[in-house]
């Protein structure tokens, strides 16, 4: 597996979730969000609730951080999650 390859998906993956998280958050900052992946692939959601049973529920992504911050928080915690494979399929 190329580390670098992995760890550059990890983050535009990261910063994509992170991204559209923020516009959401934005509009309605009352409304609690959490850090949603894909056991198996490299995937994140950030909202209310998963897009579908294929999402796990990890932890909060509260409305005081930055978009950044969030970012940073989603590959931190990526490291620990069962996304990541022997086989980086990229």
């Amino acid at each position: 597996m190329d580390s670098i390859t992995l760890q550059a998906r990890l983050r535009s993956a990261a910063d994509a979730a992170s991204i559209d998280w923020f516009r959401r958050q934005c509009a309605d900052a009352s409304v609690a969000m959490r850090l949603y992946y894909k056991p198996g692939e490299i995937a994140f959601w950030i909202g209310p609730e998963p897009l579908n049973e294929d999402w796990v529920e990890d932890i909060p992504i509260t409305s005081h951080m930055t978009r950044t911050k969030a970012a940073q928080r989603i590959v931190e915690r990526a490291q620990s999650l069962p996304i990541l494979r022997e086989r980086d399929p990229a």
